[in-house]
């Protein structure tokens, strides 16, 4: 079968692998869509602390079962699935009182095992998510990013009537801007420095704010809540120059989320978020109810997020794909066709 492979920093190949065969307990799928994250862009680069060439990446996906390993039941070969990627040990007292998303032993396909962006993807029946007939599979590669706005705003306490403030308008920024406003929110505003995202994010119906001008956020926020900050600030680009100030934006007694995954520890002023009584949030993953959730939300179109697409391409261009994506100015979410 066809993969991508990544082979060492900055070098991606598609080439001929062997098609994976499942095993107890396992099941083959027929990938359809897959999605270039920016934890596969981090990979690439040779900036992730667990991903060891070669590797096929790729853990935002969409695909149909093509093959059962012993003893799997209550699946059906061609039966439309998205797979849940998240992998903890399921034994430790984090798994048991608070997730596996968390767990210290934490895998995630296509980083800590092969992943999607290939023909063919072999993966623990018990990690299956199944579609309903005649699902969109090209929308349907979108359910991860959408899992991971969800528990943001699970984790942030979200209320109905708030105002959100988004820092960042990619894949995960839109998503979790879309889920605050399907949660109630008052009012979503969204930043970015990319024209392109940003008239996404119009399109979308959201509120947005040029961060290319100086204090334009700050103002945007302060103009918006009379003075007083937004209730909820997300901050999900990870990038340390987005990010200054991001505490400034908050009201008091309101909530600070990092989504984001910074390369390196940034200022913070504590100070502020001790004397205005923030609270600080860290978000990693989903739980597997999120992740029914999302698929709900995507399946029945409550959250049109088919607008986040900018390109697909066919997975023999998938070096092309990956510079697309990483380019980022002029994208949001890069599909690669893999079916």
């Amino acid at each position: 079968m066809k993969a991508i492979v990544w082979m060492a920093v900055n070098r991606l190949e598609v080439r001929e692998v062997p098609r994976p065969r499942p095993g107890p307990g396992e099941v083959l799928v027929r990938v359809s869509h897959v999605g270039i994250c920016g934890t596969d862009l981090h990979i690439w680069r040779g900036e992730h602390p667990r991903a060891k060439p070669p590797l096929i990446m790729g853990h935002e996906f969409s695909g149909t079962v093509a093959e059962l390993g012993p003893g799997v039941a209550g699946v059906a070969i061609g039966q439309p699935v998205v797979v849940y990627p998240v992998v903890g040990c399921g034994e430790c007292e984090v798994c048991l009182e608070h997730g596996e998303h968390i767990c210290p032993r934490l895998g995630i396909f296509g980083i800590d095992w092969d992943g999607a962006m290939a023909e063919y993807v072999k993966v623990p029946a018990c990690r299956l998510h199944l579609l309903p007939a005649g699902a969109d599979m090209v929308v349907a590669s979108l359910i991860e990013p959408v899992a991971v706005g969800l528990h943001t705003l699970n984790r942030s306490a979200f209320r109905a009537g708030a105002t959100a403030t988004v820092i960042g308008a990619g894949p995960v920024g839109l998503c979790v801007a879309l889920c605050a406003r399907q949660a109630g929110a008052k009012q979503v505003l969204i930043s970015d420095v990319s024209e392109y995202r940003l008239g996404v994010a119009r399109q979308l119906g959201l509120v947005t704010v040029d961060a290319r001008q100086p204090q334009a956020l700050a103002e945007a926020v302060r103009a918006a809540t009379e003075g007083a900050g937004a209730e909820f600030v997300f901050e999900a680009t990870g990038i340390p120059k987005a990010a200054e100030g991001m505490e400034h934006l908050v009201r008091v007694a309101g909530v600070l989320v990092i989504v984001g995954v910074f390369p390196h520890p940034i200022p913070l002023d504590l100070r502020s978020v001790a004397f205005r009584e923030l609270r600080l949030v860290g978000i990693r993953m989903y739980t597997q109810v999120e992740f029914d959730r999302a698929i709900e939300l995507v399946t029945t179109r409550t959250l049109a997020v088919r607008p986040l697409i900018s390109d697909v391409y066919p997975l023999a261009r998938g070096v092309e794909a990956f510079e697309r994506a990483a380019a980022g100015t002029d994208s949001v979410k890069v599909l690669i066709a893999a079916g």
